[in-house]
């Protein structure tokens, strides 16, 4: 009873599961959509098995084949035609949409039902498996009520995702996954986002800076909806890009990229002079573009610049590529926690690997980072990773892990769906 309140298993009578088993085949191989169409090739069919010479001519396999189907076409039109017993039928036929394809059914005892793991089931087995150390002695219902509530969102993000995946697929030729990914983190319904985001667009394109229109647009879009003014927005993220030229930096798309982390500050020139500080305190080997977007990255952690540059300096020290050591140096505190955050870095990464989480290991250093901030165990956050990924619309294959493509919103979202 507990596993069949959250959905988790499904019973249904044994005889009514057979039937639907074989009407819903029948229905999707001949495309039955009314009793009025069974009942014409029902007609056809007694037709054809009542004249002599079609008994004559048809080989006996055949024949028995197409009796077999008569009767199966009699009790599919005798269903329809009933309607108590067709919604017993659909009933059945919904309770086996939830179960996967190979998943066992076992009789119950003393009935005539049986009774199977839905594919809901078999995900919260594969949750409860991986955080048995903190749910264990903890009330069943517990776990149930806190995996219903991330399963919910997850479901509602991939809903979100897919609808503004395809409205912008023909306005976004680049970093697709980046700018539907900034939309949904303003936290507004889609048809509302889409909205400020064309306004956005528009402001952006008439602005004085050329700028990469579709993540400028997103940066207004998410500073926008903090502040309700779009057109603020756009005219402090001119600014920024400005203040910034004016420190002696080059004006180049990767500029006006960490531009956007300087929208919203409460007092630019302050934010600028520690940008600039940060930029100029990483190492000269690093190339300048890589320097910028780390900058960006440090920018709003926690501490001094100083001591941001010397969080950044040990992470680098260990070794890792820049971008990954700027996402480290950015989620630890302070200097003290910076340890702890590299070795929960390196566990992260080798459950990445041993789970072959990407077909090529180049988007694993990235994504590892942007999860250490994720609460759980490292097997708990890839697994609550990987349940997201399933979610995406465009995720085609269940099975497999995805691309790093689908893993950026996955990767981003991960901390709101921990439990």
């Amino acid at each position: 009873e507990a596993l069949a309140r959250p959905c988790f298993v499904t019973t249904v009578d044994a005889a009514r599961l057979a039937r639907a088993r074989a009407y819903g085949a029948l229905r999707e191989a001949h495309a039955y959509q009314t009793a009025e169409e069974v009942a014409a090739d029902l007609a056809d069919l007694e037709a054809r098995l009542q004249s002599p010479f079609h008994r004559m001519i048809t080989f006996a396999a055949t024949l028995r084949r197409e009796e077999r189907k008569r009767a199966q076409l009699r009790g599919l039109l005798g269903a329809m035609r009933d309607p108590q017993e067709w919604a017993r039928v659909q009933a059945a036929s919904e309770a086996l949409a939830t179960v996967p394809a190979d998943a066992p059914w076992l009789p119950v005892e003393g009935g005539a039902g049986v009774l199977a793991v839905t594919a809901l089931g078999w995900r919260a087995v594969f949750a409860l498996q991986t955080r048995l150390a903190r749910y264990g002695a903890v009330d069943f219902e517990a776990f149930a009520k806190r995996f219903r509530k991330s399963e919910a969102g997850m479901k509602q993000l991939g809903e979100d995702y897919g609808t503004l995946a395809r409205q912008l697929g023909g306005q976004v030729s680049k970093g697709l996954p980046d700018v539907v990914t900034g939309l949904l983190k303003t936290g507004l319904p889609p048809e509302q986002a889409l909205a400020r985001y064309a306004k956005a667009t528009w402001l952006v394109r008439g602005g004085r800076l050329a700028v990469e229109v579709p993540h400028a647009a997103t940066a207004v879009v998410r500073a926008g909806a903090r502040a309700e003014d779009q057109a603020g927005a756009h005219q402090e993220l001119d600014r920024a890009v400005l203040a910034l030229c004016s420190t002696g930096l080059r004006n180049t798309p990767v500029l006006r990229g960490a531009a956007k982390a300087l929208v919203g500050a409460p007092h630019l020139p302050s934010a600028v002079a520690r940008f600039r500080a940060v930029y100029d305190g990483l190492p000269r080997a690093v190339p300048a573009e890589t320097r910028l977007r780390c900058a960006a990255r440090l920018f709003p952690a926690r501490g001094t610049a100083p001591e941001v540059l010397d969080r950044m300096a040990r992470a680098l020290a260990t070794p890792h590529p820049p971008a990954v050591a700027a996402a480290l140096a950015a989620s630890a505190t302070d200097a003290s926690v910076l340890p702890q955050v590299l070795e929960r870095y390196a566990a992260i990464v080798r459950e990445l690997v041993a789970r072959r989480a990407f077909t090529g290991r180049s988007a694993v250093p990235a994504s590892a980072a942007e999860l250490v901030n994720v609460p759980g165990e490292p097997d708990e956050v890839v697994e609550l990773v990987r349940q997201l990924v399933a979610h995406l619309p465009a995720h085609e294959d269940k099975e497999a892990w995805g691309t790093s493509a689908d893993w950026t919103p996955a990767v981003a979202f991960a901390r709101r769906f921990a439990y």
